[in-house]
């Protein structure tokens, strides 16, 4: 909390003094407010400067803010240099995320990840086969007796399939996979290498409707049976394109990251020395609390992914802000939820504000899309998949 109020402050200070060329909108602290500065301000908390309500409200929190900010540093509580730093390494977490949210987006496009399936089709073809088993389950330490039993029971049930019992009954009645014995042995479909390789070896030699004779693998006895025969299955654009999506995206970035470092020029000097003094303190610090709510910056409105700030443990407290416009037949929020307390506007300096100008329209900054941080997991295999062509 402490560290993004610090942050805050050192921002807000900065904006104020800025001080570009332009026209002038106040006076904060004996430094000038100019458009273009507060432009800047709207565009980055995405509110339009078309909307004269929620840009008043703005341009004067953004006064009340930057007046409060000035007031603070003249107090010499906050180290200048703590809180010049934590700006520092914000601006550094700013610029590399921005520039890598940008990069990414126009390097992997959806094109791109199409072209991509499109030239690696035989990475996602497979060989599938539609099989069902009646399985007579044997414990890996059953002594030779109780594995002789086991095997007694898988042939009778291929003496019964030879005499012509239906082989789904079989496997309802019989075999130990409960769950596939319940859909009469049915396993769906499955992917060549996956299976032990006993029980592939079969299953993409035999023919549909053909029964094999019992074999052992390490899970006891099978009778295996082809209901389909093996065939190349491609898996469809649509249940990869997340994870091509996520694999070019990293390629990518890996391959800027080399490029912007190699142009980069680093020279070490001289060995780091530790002064004890210096070292920060261990003890805690207490949260604070801000006197006037943030400007703008809880607005529900798409933007670019956020920045996590180093060191932040605490969320800012919720903004006091006009809304975004309802949805059609949403309810409207009650009247009078945005009144600045009168005693504390009462403490803050006095700021005087010029004629403004009225701001051209600009439209609202698009959205960025957000980047998942994770890997997408895999679509389950179907054995409604599309054989390739």
């Amino acid at each position: 909390m402490k560290r993004q109020l610090l942050l805050l402050i050192a921002l807000l200070v900065g904006l104020a003094g800025c001080g570009k060329k332009g026209n002038v909108l106040a006076r904060v602290d004996g430094k000038d407010v100019t458009q273009a500065e507060f432009d800047a301000y709207l565009k980055n908390k995405h509110v339009s400067a078309a909307d004269a309500a929620r840009r008043d409200r703005a341009f004067q929190e953004y006064l009340d803010r930057s007046a409060l900010a000035a007031v603070i540093e003249k107090e010499k509580l906050l180290d200048k240099q703590d809180v010049d730093a934590e700006v520092e390494e914000f601006r550094r977490e700013l610029l590399i995320s921005r520039y890598f949210d940008r990069f990414l987006d126009e390097k992997v496009t959806e094109g791109a990840i199409k072209n991509y399936y499109d030239a690696h089709a035989a990475t996602y073809e497979q060989r599938k086969a539609h099989v069902a088993h009646i399985l007579v389950r044997v414990n890996q330490k059953a002594s030779a007796e109780e594995k002789k039993a086991k095997r007694t029971t898988i042939d009778g049930v291929a003496a019964k399939l030879g005499s012509g019992e239906p082989f789904d009954e079989l496997a309802k009645t019989m075999s130990d996979d409960k769950i596939s014995g319940a859909k009469g042995g049915d396993l769906g479909w499955i992917r060549e290498g996956s299976i032990d390789p006993e029980l592939s070896k079969r299953a993409f030699v035999m023919k549909a409707g053909s029964v094999s004779e019992p074999f052992e693998t390490p899970f006891g006895f099978h009778i295996l049976k082809v209901i389909e025969e093996p065939k190349t299955i491609r898996k469809p654009y649509a249940a990869v394109m997340g994870d091509i999506r996520y694999q070019l995206r990293n390629e990518a970035k890996e391959a800027e990251l080399k490029r912007l470092k190699g142009k980069a020029s680093v020279a070490k000097k001289s060995p780091y020395k530790f002064d004890p003094a210096s070292a920060p303190s261990t003890t805690p610090r207490k949260p604070i609390v801000p006197t006037l709510p943030s400007a703008e910056s809880a607005l529900v409105s798409p933007g670019p992914s956020p920045i996590t700030m180093t060191g932040a443990t605490t969320p800012l407290p919720p903004v006091d802000v006009a809304p975004p416009a309802p949805a059609l037949g949403a309810t409207p929020e009650p009247k009078g939820a945005d009144k600045t307390d009168k005693k504390d506007a009462a403490k803050m300096p006095v700021v005087k504000p010029a004629a403004a100008k009225p701001a051209a329209a600009k439209p609202a900054a698009p959205a960025a899309p957000a980047e998942a941080p994770a890997a997408p997991a895999p679509a389950p295999e179907a054995p409604a998949e599309v054989p390739a062509p």
